[in-house]
């Protein structure tokens, strides 16, 4: 939900995101994406960021999410930069437009610092030097791994996109995105196991309940739902053996 509410603001969608935003919370109260997204729709830009900023002009390529990433430390705070530039839309942003990026002045990437020292600009700080690529995409070693759990979680495959954005994570701890999008699939396959462990249940699938919840617990070993629930299908499963004389399945 909270990865939906970032197309959302993406695309402008202040209200959609923050319904979305709401329930994810609700959902989850440690989702550190969706707190942070609604601090965003609920902030001063102006406040928040400051006063104090110098210009920089829009580079091809360049996107909220880059800029965020650079200047601000974290790419998902793309909104609050956008609302800082009285930008409507965060996904539409043209190659000379101007923006104000909070703070004194341009950062050098260390790139182009190790190659020369930079040229002293021809005007009062103005245009920033052309940001370097988001190192999470551009350097990142895991990079094959996003690419693969992104194919498996749009194809259904969650156990697998779970595996491997935890092997993502795991090989780059730094990787923030692989965090988010490992937690969010977490949260997913607890909530799919769940529903098939109640239906399984229903059916007196006492077997494959336990399991489903077998599985919950693997996932989140604090579940006190899944351990009372396996409780009561262990418990129930008993009593039809002893009553029946066969082991309910």
């Amino acid at each position: 939900m909270a990865m939906q509410a970032v197309d959302s603001l993406q695309n402008g969608d202040e209200a959609s995101a923050r319904v979305t935003l709401e329930k994810a919370v609700v959902t989850d109260p440690n989702n550190d994406l969706a707190k942070k997204l609604l601090d965003q729709i609920k902030a001063d830009a102006q406040a928040e960021l400051g006063s104090t900023f110098f210009r920089y002009t829009v580079q091809r390529d360049d996107s909220l999410s880059k800029l965020a990433q650079i200047y601000l430390g974290d790419r998902f705070r793309f909104y609050i930069l956008a609302k800082y530039n009285d930008i409507a839309n965060p996904s539409r942003l043209s190659a000379g437009q101007v923006l104000k990026i909070p703070g004194k002045g341009p950062i050098t990437p260390p790139a182009a610092a190790k190659q020369a020292p930079p040229k002293p600009p021809t005007e009062t700080v103005e245009t920033a030097p052309k940001p370097a690529p988001e190192p999470e995409v551009a350097a990142s070693k895991d990079s094959g791994l996003m690419q693969k759990a992104n194919a498996l979680q749009k194809s259904g495959d969650l156990a697998g996109a779970y595996a491997m954005y935890s092997e993502a994570a795991r090989s780059d701890p730094g990787n923030r995105d692989a965090i988010i999008q490992r937690d969010a699939a977490r949260t997913a396959l607890i909530r799919r196991y769940d529903r098939e462990a109640a239906q399984a249940y229903q059916r007196q699938n006492l077997d494959l309940a336990i399991k489903k919840w077998d599985q919950i617990l693997e996932l989140d070993s604090g579940n006190q739902k899944a351990k009372l629930e396996r409780e009561r299908a262990i418990d129930l499963k008993k009593r039809m053996s002893e009553k029946f004389g066969t082991g309910a399945k």
